[in-house]
């Protein structure tokens, strides 16, 4: 399994055509950022990156995109649902019934149970956050190292041997993002080895290879060190 693509596309993308322009970006020193774009669609230039994040109404509206949204939709809808089904129960049965009489729920419980969870959201928040901003310090690190061995590789190597090394860098952090999402998807590796110009029957099998393994960073390092150690 590919994730969003078999092996047998992958690979009828990858040994398809070059266009001309990536010919030329296979002997240049400069990365197109340009035709990369975020999870959200937001294209990875500077200055319309930050006009987009600035954009609240944007922002509300994408939502429904949003990736922890769409891992907790099915919990939220059913317990949304059952809430619904309980007011129309409590709002439509007949009076004769005398639900409201039968089931009553005094206040204290609330009242009791209310502190409670709000200390324990109060801890919960802090917490989560407290995950996201090591999380964050964690992933500026590795786009430290990824930056400064991209300048060492720009001004040490050349040929291909330049090109394959970049594009190993430049895949280390979409390969790491789906490694611990639990993605598996050739398109973004693709889009990379493309932009930088790799050859196509390099392209073909270090893809695969990396695709195919269950460590996918670890797998993309090791062959990092292979070129590097070839280059020497």
């Amino acid at each position: 399994m590919l994730g969003e693509e078999d092996s047998s596309s992958i690979l009828r993308r990858m040994n398809a055509p070059r266009p001309q322009d990536a010919a030329k970006r296979g002997t240049s020193t400069i990365f197109l950022v340009e035709e990369l774009k975020t999870d959200d669609g937001l294209t990875l230039s500077g200055d319309l990156l930050l006009e987009a994040r600035s954009n609240w109404v944007r922002d509300l509206l994408s939502t429904g995109n949003s990736l922890l949204l769409r891992r907790i939709a099915d919990r939220l809808g059913f317990v949304g649902l059952w809430a619904i089904c309980v007011s129309l129960f409590f709002s439509l049965a007949p009076a004769d019934w005398q639900v409201n009489e039968m089931i009553q729920v005094p206040s204290w419980p609330h009242e009791i149970i209310g502190g409670f969870l709000s200390i324990l959201l109060v801890f919960r928040t802090d917490q989560a956050y407290q995950r996201f901003w090591e999380g964050r310090a964690m992933w500026a690190d590795v786009a430290g190292h990824v930056r400064s061995m991209t300048m060492v590789t720009v001004t040490v190597l050349e040929g291909d041997v330049r090109d394959v090394v970049m594009a190993h860098l430049c895949v280390f952090p979409v390969m790491l993002k789906q490694h611990l999402r639990g993605e598996r998807s050739g398109k973004e590796i693709m889009s990379i080895f493309e932009a930088l110009g790799v050859r196509q029957s390099w392209r073909a099998r270090g893809i695969q290879q990396v695709l195919g393994a269950n460590n996918m960073p670890l797998t993309l390092l090791t062959s990092l060190s292979s070129q590097l150690r070839g280059a020497k």
